[in-house]
């Protein structure tokens, strides 16, 4: 309740209902009277007590008014709504005041011309009279005051307080000055110096109910509500018709929990003067506060009706009934506030207003007329092109937002503005350009950071820049729930999956939306194999949401990483009966239907996804993928290239537009295409076989062997290059079958060696040792020199347990190439199968005096020291090969080893986890981190994994150890929480 009481006190001062900046502030209330009663002294306690048509009486009983009355006069005429008598009286005032002695050199009287300019709204006429007073008279005090007055009115506090801090010097006993000063200082939270100056005030002048009102006032902003009260409850004693302090005990009897008392307060105010906007207002926010919704929004209308002190009140009433949706009285409301002022900024709020009507016509008119009225005012311009934006009109939305630039290059909110525009007219590069600019005038805006990371992370496929300014924006604003959610995107979108899990967990606790954020959390464990989590996550969210078509996909993408084809057509087939026009949903159908060798219907889902989504790289990569599958690799091309004119980076696209290459015979443009693919990190092993095959027909057989030899550095199982997102897996002797249709172009090469290595390569990728070694042998044959053939052939040897023949061949190659660190990598290798760990780690060890960043060297001596037992320096061995080449999940998995063996198991599952991520196929990965989860007792998520390493595994002699860890780890688990 106390919240909500500061608040009205807050709207209060806002309000008017503060001692009003107009009569009486410029020029001191404590001249020596005149013995005959001062017209403007009546006005101005009449004004006072709320009384705002009372005012007019006293001043138009006098027959010739000074200047500073005429323009007073004026003033009280217009905000009592009496527009007749304003509209004449304020021409006359203007009049009069620009011809009132325009040569004088008393500063008295420039004094009084700036106080009339001050009523009639216009403080730079008003600012240029109050120098001239000062020019003629430094010490004047008055004079100081009225300028400290402007300074205000423009909102320019701490100028103000300057010239009041000097006022006061001149006048320290003058209680208006130690008003004027306390009021300034509570404007600036300063609430101790201000309660120090009407202390003094007070000590001046014992009766001024005026200084113990704003008393009251800072005692409740310090939260002092017993002191407030009792300051109210003087200025009333002093002043029975005190309407402010009336207004300002009720609120503080609101925040005491006595609202009885609060609307008795408000009720008297109500009862002299039923149309006095302050109480009426108050009233409106009290009964809001006190729960009372309706009556509440009733009290707000009935403020409408009422005489509006001021614009500033009408346009503070229209902000509150704009923020509960009452969108066309607030129309009513900015409509009385421009009226009053004739400010172009209410006519940009009436604007927005029209806008959240849809009245965009309205809205325009509005916008339109505000940079008519102030042609230099960027924030109409701005404006105004974001509305010609929304309107498709994008030629003059480029045009205003580039003019608000131009009127104001160093505003962040026009920066902001147009980098929006930018954004939505798909021109992602300017739109960074103009967020940086923003960003560089005020660098706290975490929104914009905010923003900047989506355009890098959607548009521009710049991943590094999109997570250093999420990671800003965070740091601005970590309880943003909104910002942590982006940040576990990004961190997703980087293959960063344990830091995505962690922040969307994060977000959820934050109360972020949960249907959102769990089924992201469930996509990021999918893609560290752990479905046991993710299908955790989406029954919740399934539970919340059970007739939302995105939570349906959401499961479909889950069980396509999982390869469950069936289940995942039958749940986007859902998706779709939800929400027919879900491209998404299409698109991944066709995807389960290519992976249950249903071509057709893919086919026919993801061409329909793609014509929905043409702007789609995903979609376009996805058809292209259907299309050269079913045979037609020319579309197919096109669709990648089209995929690829969206993002020239896209690796999906990279690696399907080199295979249709392949198809096409154009083997060189293919090897560039998969190159790219492989070092955007897509499917590196699959990629590496596809670039083998297409250096074999483009007649390039040694760049062929090395790139199998990548391959199978990656994955020693990798056996199909035409694969995709685990889709569709190709027959396991699809590079054997591949190698086989290029015999006739190997026939009628010129004599090369590498023919037959290429050759041999192809029987070891389909387990044919025996035949690898009679390929690689003729190799040898050919040319006796040819170390890597004695390396290759070592490899068939070690296939097949000959590991005494194959230690011969690689001391052969070492022979021939002493200086290879990779030969000696290899033989490292060897040694470890021989299990003699030590030569294992010299010949690592030489290896990387050759070649210090030799990844592979770093790989074999962390296998040589694990098996020595050697933990530590394994681990450094695993970190240093993980670091060189983070696209080889053996290092990774080298890493999580190491940390296993060192009991830091959440560490290794972390590292097993990416390199699942990298390599989900392979069931050696999934059987390690199955293992750490039964140490950490984690036995669901264990059998999970094993579950996984037996369906994806190639070797049918492990499936009994496979079903016996499986069912071992179900008997002792329980279930998993979400």
């Amino acid at each position: 309740m106390r919240r909500h009481s500061l608040i009205i006190i807050a709207v209060m001062a806002a309000a008017g209902s503060l001692p009003p900046r107009g009569i009486g502030h410029a020029a001191s209330w404590e001249q020596p009277q005149p013995l005959e009663p001062d017209p403007f002294d009546a006005a101005r306690a009449a004004y006072l007590r709320g009384d705002v048509r009372g005012t007019l009486t006293p001043l138009n009983e006098v027959r010739k008014l000074r200047p500073r009355m005429l323009a007073a006069k004026a003033m009280v005429a217009r905000v009592a709504h009496v527009y007749e008598d304003y509209a004449e009286m304020r021409a006359e005032a203007g009049r009069i005041v620009a011809e009132y002695m325009p040569e004088s050199k008393r500063p008295a009287e420039w004094t009084a011309r700036g106080t009339a300019y001050l009523y009639l709204e216009d403080p730079d006429k008003a600012l240029e009279s109050f120098e001239k007073a000062l020019k003629l008279d430094r010490q004047s005090a008055e004079a100081l005051a009225g300028r400290a007055q402007v300074w205000r009115t423009k909102g320019y506090t701490l100028k103000a307080l300057a010239d009041m801090e000097e006022v006061v010097l001149k006048a320290p006993r003058s209680a208006l000055y130690l008003l004027q000063r306390a009021m300034l200082h509570y404007e600036l939270k300063q609430h101790d110096k201000a309660i120090a100056d009407l202390t003094m005030a007070l000590r001046v002048n014992g009766r001024y109910y005026v200084a113990f009102g704003l008393l009251g006032t800072v005692f409740a902003a310090k939260g002092d509500l017993a002191r407030a009260a009792k300051s109210y409850d003087k200025a009333i004693e002093l002043e029975h018709e005190y309407a402010y302090a009336y207004i300002g005990r009720a609120a503080v009897r609101l925040a005491l929990e006595d609202p009885e008392g609060a609307f008795a307060d408000l009720d008297t105010v109500l009862h002299d003067n039923p149309k006095h906007f302050g109480a009426m207002f108050n009233r409106a926010e009290a009964l809001h506060a006190s729960g009372k919704r309706d009556e509440g929004l009733e009290a707000y209308r009935a403020a409408l009706s009422c005489d509006l002190p001021d614009s500033g009140a009408a346009a503070l009433l229209a902000e509150r009934l704009a923020s509960n949706l009452l969108w066309r009285e607030a129309i009513e409301a900015y409509t009385q506030a421009y009226t009053l002022s004739k400010k172009p900024a209410f006519l940009m709020k009436r604007s927005q207003a029209h806008e959240v009507l849809k009245d965009n016509d309205l809205a325009m008119k509005d916008l339109e007329s505000a940079v008519e009225a102030d042609p230099s005012l960027a924030k109409a311009w701005a404006g105004r092109g974001m509305l010609a934006a929304k309107m498709g009109d994008e030629k003059q939305a480029l045009s205003d937002l580039s003019r608000a630039f131009k009127l104001d290059p160093k505003n962040p909110e026009v920066l902001l503005a147009r980098a929006s525009v930018m954004t939505r007219l798909r021109q992602p590069r300017e739109s960074v350009e103009d967020y940086a600019a923003a960003l560089r005038v005020d660098p706290t805006l975490a929104e914009a950071y905010n923003s900047r990371a989506a355009l890098y992370a959607n548009d521009l496929s710049d991943l590094g820049n999109a997570l250093n300014d999420i990671q800003k924006a965070v740091e601005l604003r970590p309880s943003d729930a909104g910002f942590q959610y982006n940040l576990g995107i990004i961190r997703l979108k980087r293959r960063e999956y344990y830091e995505a899990i962690t922040v969307l967990t994060k977000a959820l606790a934050l109360r972020g939306p949960p249907g959102r954020i769990l089924a992201k959390r469930a996509e990021a464990y999918s893609w560290i194999g752990n479905q046991v989590r993710a299908m955790a996550d989406m029954q919740v969210v399934l539970e919340r949401d059970p007739s939302n078509p995105a939570v349906y996909v959401a499961l479909g993408e889950i069980k396509l990483r999982a390869q469950d084809y069936e289940s995942a057509a039958a749940d986007l087939t859902r998706a779709l009966e939800f929400g027919p026009a879900d491209a998404g949903a299409l698109m991944r159908r066709g995807l389960a239907r290519g992976g249950m060798g249903d071509l057709k219907g893919a086919l026919r889902d993801l061409r329909d996804a793609a014509q929905a989504l043409p702007d789609s790289k995903e979609a376009l990569t996805n058809l292209c993928w259907a299309q050269r599958l079913s045979g037609d690799a020319n579309d197919a091309l096109r669709s990648c290239d089209k995929a690829l004119s969206l993002d020239p980076g896209h690796g999906p696209a990279l690696l399907q537009r080199g295979l249709c290459l392949l198809r096409l015979d154009e083997p060189l443009k293919a090897v560039e295409s998969l190159r790219k693919a492989e070092a955007a990190g897509v499917m590196p092993a699959e990629s590496s076989l596809a670039r083998s095959l297409a250096y074999a027909k483009a007649r390039q057989y040694k760049q062929a062997h090395d790139s199998y030899r990548r391959a199978l550095a990656i994955d020693p199982d990798a056996r199909s290059p035409d694969v995709v997102f685990g889709a569709v897996q190709g027959r396991p002797d699809d590079y054997y079958n591949a190698i086989t249709a290029l015999q006739e172009s190997m026939d009628e090469a010129p004599p090369d060696p590498f023919i037959f290595m290429v050759r041999g390569d192809a029987h070891h990728n389909i387990g044919q040792y025996e035949r690898a070694v009679v390929e690689y042998t003729k190799a040898l044959e050919m040319d006796g020199t040819l170390a890597e053939a004695f390396a290759a052939r070592a490899t068939a040897f070690t296939a097949q347990d000959g590991l005494d023949a194959a230690w011969q061949d690689l001391r052969s190659a070492l022979e021939l190439e002493p200086g290879d660190a990779g030969l000696l990598a290899r033989l490292a290798m060897l040694h470890t199968s021989r299990r003699d760990y030590r030569a294992a780690l010299d010949a690592a060890s030489k290896a990387l005096k050759l070649a210090p960043d030799d990844a592979e060297a770093h790989l074999r001596a962390g296998n040589a020291t694990y098996f020595l037992r050697d933990y530590k320096k394994s681990l450094e061995s695993f970190q240093k090969a993980a670091h060189l080449d983070p696209l080889n999940p053996n290092g990774h998995n080298g890493v999580g080893l190491a940390y296993f063996a060192l009991r830091r198991n959440h560490e290794a599952i972390e590292q097993f986890s990416g390199a699942i991520a990298l390599d989900p196929n392979s069931d050696r990965f999934y059987r390690n981190r199955g293992s750490t989860y039964t140490k950490l007792k984690d036995f669901a998520d264990a059998a999970a994994d094993f579950r996984i390493a037996k369906l994806v595994s190639a070797d049918q002699a492990l499936a009994e150890e496979y079903d016996r860890l499986i069912n071992e780890a179900q008997s002792r688990a329980v279930p998993a929480e979400p």
